[in-house]
């Protein structure tokens, strides 16, 4: 795969992350029931979890996609050269998707502490990683690959996770079989095409040192 078709795919990835949290994760079209990944994580709140406080921490794994898109965008412009402009558009796309990790209104104003603090983290460990990456710090192609294999696989297990867990809750409320939509493949999508980029560019390094 050529430095073209990669970059292709990468870009491909995000936007398929980023849908992934403004489209469908559930939709029920006979009970009108229309949910995006951030409202549906928004649900969980009414899940017979929250009053233990383990719902926050489950409902912010819907910013997966989010932190892993920015971490992507900041990584990709390593080869670019130190002069180039497009490493501050590269940066100033990762920090524009870090801004979904902000937290919401609501949750400033009921006081989600545990939502608001673990967003709001997020928010900077990838404004820090925007910023940094691209412009100051050299990360050489091995590490890069093995950030993005963890933050690929950390984004898949969450997406998944959080979806099971939350699935039974929706069915019992409206007493029927949900399937996933678009935005829950969408974001499995997304991470798992960064996941085997990521794979392929390690062993392609591994193979270069071979020589």
């Amino acid at each position: 795969m050529n430095n073209t078709s990669r970059l292709a795919a990468i870009l491909f990835s995000v936007i398929l992350l980023v849908i992934s949290l403004f489209t469908p994760w559930i939709a029920h079209k006979a009970a009108g029931l229309n949910l995006t990944g951030i409202e549906f994580g928004d649900w969980l709140k009414y899940a017979p979890t929250h009053p233990v406080g383990q719902s926050p921490l489950l409902r912010s794994l819907f910013l997966a996609p989010s932190l892993l898109a920015s971490l992507t965008l900041a990584l990709t412009p390593q080869p670019v050269a130190k002069t180039s402009p497009r490493k501050w558009i590269w940066t100033i796309l990762a920090l524009l998707v870090g801004l979904i990790l902000l937290p919401s209104y609501q949750d400033l104003v009921e006081r989600n502490w545990t939502t608001i603090v673990i967003r709001l983290g997020g928010f900077l460990v990838s404004a820090v990683l925007a910023m940094l990456v691209p412009l100051r710090i050299k990360i050489g192609s091995k590490v890069s690959a093995v950030l993005r294999i963890t933050a690929s696989t950390a984004c898949l297990t969450a997406v998944t996770i959080v979806f099971q867990r939350s699935e039974p809750f929706v069915e019992m409320l409206y007493a029927s079989q949900i399937d996933p939509g678009f935005g829950f493949h969408s974001a499995r999508l997304g991470s798992l095409i960064l996941l085997l980029l990521a794979i392929v560019g390690l062993i392609n390094n591994r193979k270069d040192d071979v020589k």
